[in-house]
């Protein structure tokens, strides 16, 4: 699905984005979650919402979640995997300004839960929003514009970025033409 031709503002639209989330995650699928993380990644900050970047930091944490292989291979993954995949389902249906809200809720009431998909749940969601703030940053924007997108803490995000060195490495398919196209977009 090509995002430049979704309305976030089209409830139908953001369906759309969830319905591609679910039908990775139901494959199994860690790399498309991991695409389908960078691509609303992006797509969230050519659009100035937050919400977008929340839900790609969603899809993150279900692209980990997917490569543990001591999650997956345990009996209950497929009843978890139901609840994630209701959980999406209810999410895209709600308005665009609870995604937020919804997305930290859903984060505490699996963290509640019973089993190894809890145990490794506890801290996945700050990971993500570190990691999405790295490579927002990487795209070029402000460490304080990519925390705003983000809420990471802003003390992990900058350790990240030390350790890492992520956002020093040059990502070939990324164009100097495209990364200007895209920050050229977030001014006007």
């Amino acid at each position: 699905m090509d995002l430049n031709t979704i309305d976030i503002k089209n409830k139908d639209d953001r369906e759309k984005i969830f319905a591609l989330i679910a039908q990775d995650l139901m494959k199994n699928d860690f790399i498309g979650l991991k695409k389908q993380s960078n691509r609303l990644l992006e797509f969230g900050l050519l659009k100035k919402s937050k919400e977008i970047v929340y839900v790609s930091c969603f899809a993150y944490v279900l692209y980990k979640t997917l490569t543990q292989p001591h999650i997956v291979k345990q009996r209950d993954w497929n009843m978890n995997k139901e609840q994630l995949l209701k959980r999406l389902d209810f999410i895209a249906k709600q308005e665009l300004s609870e995604y937020i809200e919804i997305i930290n809720k859903s984060y505490e009431e699996f963290k509640e839960r019973e089993g190894e998909l809890s145990r490794y749940i506890k801290n996945i969601l700050n990971k993500a929003k570190i990691k999405q703030a790295a490579k927002l940053y990487s795209l070029g924007v402000s460490l304080k514009t990519a925390i705003m997108y983000t809420d990471a803490d802003i003390i992990e995000l900058q350790h990240y970025l030390h350790t890492s060195k992520e956002h020093d490495i040059i990502h070939f398919e990324e164009t100097l033409s495209k990364k200007v196209k895209m920050l050229m977009n977030l001014i006007n």
